[in-house]
C-alpha cells in the first residue's frame, strides 16, 4: 500500500519514505544480531531444534512488526497526502490544528496540458468562462428555480 500511494505523489513521500525505511532498517539490523547471537547460544547449550524455534518465533514477530508499523506509517501519509493537498501542523488554527496545502502544477505539466487541450479550458481575460461562480453565489440565468 505504501509503495501505490508513493506513486502518485513521489515528490512529496519519498523524504518521509526514506527516513521510516532507514529507521525501520536501523532497527532490524539490530534486532537480528541480537537474535543471531540468541540463536547461537541456544544451538550451542540445546541443539539445533531449540535454535530453530527460536528463529521461527523471531521471524514471525519480526515480520508481524514488520507488516503492523507499514500499515501505520501507510495511515500517516494518507493522512498527510491527501485530495491533491499536502496536511501540515499549523498551531494557531481552532479547527484542526493543521493546514492544507496545494503544491499545484509543475510549469512542464501546465504546458502540457495546454498543448494537448488548446483552448479547451482557456478562461478569457476578466476570469469568467462563461460559467456561473457558484460558489460566490452566482447561478445560471438559464436554470429552473425548484418552488417550495
Amino acid at each position: 500500500m505504501v509503495s501505490n500511494f508513493a506513486y502518485y505523489r513521489w515528490n512529496d513521500v519519498y523524504p518521509m519514505l526514506r527516513a521510516k525505511i532507514d529507521s525501520t532498517q536501523t532497527f532490524f539490523m539490530k534486532q537480528v544480531a541480537g537474535a543471531d547471537e540468541a540463536a547461537m547460544k541456544l544451538y550451542k547449550l540445546e541443539g539445533d531444534e531449540a535454535a530453530a524455534q527460536y528463529l521461527t518465533k523471531f521471524s514471525v514477530w519480526a515480520s508481524n512488526r514488520l507488516h503492523n508499523q507499514w500499515m501505520q506509517f501507510y495511515g500517516q501519509l494518507f493522512a498527510r497526502f491527501r485530495d491533491f493537498y499536502t496536511i501540515v501542523p499549523k498551531e494557531n488554527e481552532p479547527v484542526c490544528g493543521c493546514d492544507a496545502q496545494e503544491p499545484g502544477m509543475s510549469e512542464a505539466m501546465k504546458r502540457r496540458i495546454v498543448g494537448e487541450t488548446g483552448d479547451h479550458y482557456k478562461v478569457e481575460s476578466g476570469g469568467s468562462d462563461g460559467h456561473p461562480d457558484i460558489v460566490r453565489g452566482e447561478r445560471d440565468p438559464g436554470a429552473r428555480v425548484a418552488q417550495a
